[in-house]
């Protein structure tokens, strides 16, 4: 079994990774395990666990699990539109530069930080535009999992996938998330975004995500790669 290190943004990705990637991954010999950043310490009243504070404090978790000659790769899964104003390296070339695509912005801005932290172990990756995209790649999924929505909530939800050309394209004026949480609270529904995360993308399967997602994919031919 070959092991991965995973710095996760937070609950949602973590439990996407446990319940989803690894149980994948396990048929490749592959073992993924994801770390939470730790934003705040407070003495004895525990640490506030998730969320993109600075690049600062994410290269200092990076580097302690870097330590770990154990792991054949150090990854990251954190959302994109979360990291503007947090210092990350090459953020400043994304607001002035021409890229033809946000993926080609995300793809430039995932290479910085291994200039900053030269181990060749270590590849970032910046879902795009944040989790929550990976579930409309089949909004009937969604609405399956609340039996209370009506047949008009497939509509709502079915109209955003077919707007963009892929569901990480999704961000124009609101992340996906909060699409899809205004649509629910239409209809007193609640979204629970580390349970239903999961459970959505397990529905889904990684075979339709994958389809719908190049972002996503070109990541997990990435880890797959490390079986051989």
């Amino acid at each position: 079994m070959k092991y991965i290190l995973a710095l996760v943004e937070g609950q949602t990705e973590e439990a996407f990774v446990i319940d989803v990637l690894n149980p994948y991954l396990e048929k490749h010999n592959l073992y993924i395990t994801p770390t939470l950043t730790i934003t705040k310490r407070v003495v004895d009243s525990g640490n506030y666990r998730g969320g993109v504070v600075s690049y600062g404090k994410i290269k200092f978790h990076l580097e302690q699990l870097i330590k770990n000659t154990n792991a054949v790769i150090i990854t990251t899964f954190f959302d994109y539109c979360r990291l503007d104003g947090k210092d990350f390296p090459g953020w400043d070339r994304i607001k002035t530069q021409n890229f033809a695509s946000v993926s080609d912005k995300v793809a430039f801005l995932e290479q910085q930080p291994q200039a900053d932290i030269p181990d060749s172990r270590f590849k970032p990756y910046f879902a795009l535009h944040e989790f929550e995209a990976m579930l409309y790649a089949e909004p009937a999924k969604i609405v399956q999992t609340f039996p209370e929505l009506p047949a008009k909530a497939l509509l709502d939800i079915q109209a955003i996938h077919d707007e963009f050309e892929s569901p990480e394209a999704i961000n124009d004026t609101k992340s996906p998330s909060q699409r899809l949480m205004e649509i629910l609270s239409r209809y007193s529904t609640r979204y629970d975004k580390p349970l239903f995360g999961s459970l959505i993308s397990l529905d889904i399967g990684l075979d339709t995500i994958r389809q719908h997602c190049p972002h996503f994919n070109q990541w997990l031919i990435t880890l797959e790669s490390l079986s051989n």
